[in-house]
């Protein structure tokens, strides 16, 4: 099961990359955050270990479009003096 998640995870940082810019920002983490509490709640709920890796791996894909917008967002509106401190 974390291995699915650290899959997901995997996936979507790249994808998100590129498709973030300020105009999808909110969407996406909106839409990061929805697939993380699905798949959380899902994860709760599995009575098995297929739908508990499918359930991670959901979680995984909204962790990390969430993680890749957040970390760009943070970028984007600090200088790279603020960023080193």
């Amino acid at each position: 099961p974390f291995t699915s998640y650290l899959a997901g995870v995997t996936l979507l940082i790249p994808l998100t990359a590129l498709v973030s810019n300020p105009k999808t920002f909110r969407l996406v983490y909106l839409l990061g955050g929805a697939a993380f509490a699905l798949g959380s709640g899902l994860a709760a709920l599995a009575e098995g270990l297929l739908p508990l890796a499918l359930a991670r791996f959901l979680a995984g894909v909204g962790y990390g479009a969430i993680i890749t917008n957040a970390t760009t967002l943070v970028v984007g509106v600090t200088s790279r003096e603020g960023r080193t401190r």
